[in-house]
């Protein structure tokens, strides 16, 4: 009867990881040794750290998916560099399989196999022949605890893009300069709906300025409310990979020394398969270390698991501003109500709820306001539920020559309501969508008497009705060559910008269409 072979223990590692080369737009199959990531790649790929110093049922530092191989496997050098973070910056210490057992001895490109991992880091001033128990290390819990370290580690100073020219560029006028810069998306290669994308996000600025970001930036002018919108914070992204990449989805890591490459931490059935270990296109003047800084920032949540356990205290690593300086204290905590509170202010900013208005604009309106041109408005008018009053276009031929003159006598910008010569007040909310009705007071509705006009001012009426009609396509013609013409001085790429980058108060046509939007509420009010 044969005899079983001896069981042999698999080595915790599978050779260097299997990269892919940078995306086209013409989508090329799936590698055979990454076809598991078009089906459900996370359900069994995982792999989880362990801390040394805590009990086994209470040791669970954090889980990844481990996409780097059909087995379930994780680039060593990107593992370790999440550990070395989330305990301090300490690139001291070592992966073991077991709480007492030897370091992995693998290369820093090497896939460990997914499993049980545990992270040791020595005591300050032992050797490892003196440590009689595992050191309960403190680990920090925050993004915003964490503190920048002095030097990168060199898994990612390897990383370094191509010499190019610095670009640097008007605080008006930055993100059209990153789109000269980068020219398509940075992953996908696609030029259509691209947008600047922060590596240190722009809600970090708390951080950032402690950390003393700025001193990375390539230009070191910029206004001290828009340091992180600088060249070598920004890099291009189109907009639904933008999305994801504030959702920590993925992060960017150089797992060879080709460059960095997209990492999925969270899979998608549409961007795992698409992108995980795709080599990204060259990062032209982003810098390294806001690229560490946006790793980081991706990782932290991995914690709230660990942070979150009821009964149970840890030993933290936190910041305390000191007569102007930052240093780290060690505290023991409880994982309460406060600590929890930590692990949601890591947490992502939605891109949906991103506050726009503190982006730099595309345009110089500054320059318009001294051209003599002023910001235009799209505008919306209402009346109370209770009121039902007719209103008139006041607007003359006088107006019109006027507005011819000066090419931009915001007609839109004033509407005067009249009935019988009867001028009322009416409230305005500006609105870049639509003209229509609000809750503001309204002329009152007029009595029968009122209705009645006499045979002169129906006459008057119907004259300057033909003239409106006779003269509204002329200066409509008029009216858009202007625009056209300040659009070629003011905007000579205004078709290439996406629509949400175009200036919301101004395009060609548009005191026509506010006319047209006056007269077709006129009508509607009347009728009513």
């Amino acid at each position: 009867m044969p005899t079983e072979p001896p069981s042999v223990s698999l080595p915790p590692y599978r050779g260097p990881v299997l990269l892919r080369d940078p995306s086209s737009l013409f989508s090329t199959p799936l590698p055979a040794h990454y076809s598991f990531l078009s089906s459900a790649p996370g359900s069994r790929r995982r792999i989880n750290i362990r801390h040394p110093g805590y009990e086994p049922e209470d040791d669970l530092l954090f889980t990844l998916y481990a996409l780097d191989h059909e087995d379930g496997g994780i680039h060593h050098g990107l593992l370790y560099t999440t550990c070395a973070i989330i305990s301090g910056n300490r690139y001291d210490g070592y992966l073991s399989e077991s709480r007492d057992g030897t370091p992995v001895t693998a290369g820093m490109d090497d896939v460990l196999r997914a499993g049980e991992y545990y992270f040791h880091v020595l005591r300050t001033g032992d050797s490892e022949a003196s440590i009689d128990a595992p050191y309960r290390y403190p680990i920090v819990p925050t993004f915003q605890d964490w503190k920048f370290p002095l030097t990168l580690p060199d898994t990612f100073t390897r990383a370094v893009s191509p010499e190019r020219a610095c670009y640097t560029a008007a605080q008006s006028t930055v993100s059209s300069a990153v789109r000269a810069r980068d020219t398509t998306c940075r992953i996908s290669t696609h030029h259509t709906g691209t947008e600047a994308a922060h590596l240190c996000p722009e809600h970090e600025k708390e951080w950032f300025l402690r950390n003393s970001m700025q001193r990375w930036n390539s230009d070191l002018s910029l206004d001290s409310a828009k340091l992180l919108w600088d060249m070598s914070n920004l890099m291009l992204l189109r907009s639904d990979l933008h999305t994801a990449f504030d959702d920590r989805k993925f992060a960017f890591f150089p797992k060879s020394n080709d460059g960095f490459f997209v990492h999925m931490l969270e899979p998608t059935p549409d961007i795992t398969p698409l992108y995980h270990n795709v080599r990204v296109h060259d990062l032209w003047q982003c810098s390294l270390q806001f690229l560490y800084t946006r790793f980081a920032w991706a990782i932290f949540p991995s914690l709230s698991g660990f942070l979150s356990k009821p009964n149970t205290t840890r030993l933290l690593l936190v910041t305390k501003e000191e007569t102007g300086r930052t240093r780290w204290v060690e505290v023991e905590e409880n994982t309460s109500t406060r600590l929890q509170g930590k692990v949601a202010a890591s947490r992502s900013q939605s891109p949906k709820k991103r506050n726009r208005a503190n982006e730099p604009k595309d345009y110089d309106w500054d320059a318009f306001e001294k051209e003599g041109v002023h910001s235009v408005k799209r505008q919306k008018f209402t009346a109370s539920a209770q009121d039902t009053a007719s209103v008139q276009d006041t607007e003359d031929k006088s107006d019109r020559e006027a507005s011819l003159d000066s090419g931009f006598n915001r007609s839109s910008d004033r509407v005067l309501l009249d009935n019988d010569n009867q001028t009322s007040s009416t409230s305005f909310s500006h609105t870049s969508d639509s003209v229509r009705p609000t809750a503001a007071a309204m002329p009152q509705t007029p009595s029968t008497s009122q209705e009645m006009n006499s045979d002169e001012g129906t006459h008057a009426d119907s004259e300057k009705n033909a003239f409106a009609e006779q003269d509204e396509d002329a200066l409509a013609s008029a009216e858009l060559e202007e625009d056209l013409e300040f659009q070629r001085t003011w905007f000579p790429d205004f078709e290439q910008h996406t629509e949400h980058q175009k200036p919301i108060s101004w395009y060609p046509g548009w005191r026509r269409v506010e006319r047209l939007k006056r007269r077709w509420m006129e009508r509607t009010i009347s009728e009513r």
